[in-house]
């Protein structure tokens, strides 16, 4: 067996040289262990079948808003903070002053309502809360009990009222499962 002379500087294969051993590699890989028949697959017995093409969304017009009761609850608190500004500066008059909690024990309400209807305990526990800070102010506007006097009596009954209608909505639950 004949040995190669010694270099001094080790031979240098050129990028072409290498692609080509490597393609003859491959294809003698290739050759050697899958006959050419057998790797043709037929496409109609092993596809997958064609998908339906997708329709495109349709783009509707308008503002779209992802939690509607969130964006109420964002634009009555706005509305609220305005009102407060503008009856702490004395601009409004009359009875508005006297009945605005009325308002917002109308919001707690219809919280309540809704939470009732969703059987989520937790939003109808804090509707519950808001409708007895609403009464409690309701009664100091009126001139029948100091908000201070009443507050903590007031809150501590919704709250009590709450708890109890959250354990049968609990019970409810349990008992259509």
């Amino acid at each position: 067996m004949q040995q190669p002379p010694f270099r001094s500087r080790p031979r240098v294969v050129r990028p072409q040289e290498l692609a080509q051993q490597a393609q003859q590699e491959e294809e003698n890989i290739v050759e050697g262990i899958i006959p050419e028949t057998q790797a043709l697959v037929p496409t109609d017995e092993y596809s997958d079948p064609p998908r339906p093409p997708r329709r495109p969304r349709r783009r509707t017009r308008g503002l779209r808003i992802p939690r509607f009761s969130l964006f109420v609850l964002s634009i009555a608190l706005m509305v609220g903070g305005v009102f407060f500004t503008l009856l702490n500066l004395g601009l409004i008059q009359g009875d508005a002053t006297i009945w605005w909690p009325s308002v917002t024990l109308g919001g707690a309400i219809l919280w309540m309502l809704g939470a009732l209807l969703r059987r989520d305990s937790a939003a109808f526990v804090l509707g519950s809360g808001i409708a007895g800070v609403s009464i409690s102010l309701l009664l100091d506007t009126q001139s029948i009990a100091d908000f201070q006097e009443t507050v903590v009596g007031i809150l501590l009954m919704m709250l009590g009222m709450a708890v109890i209608v959250r354990g049968l909505l609990i019970r409810s639950a349990s008992i259509n499962r």
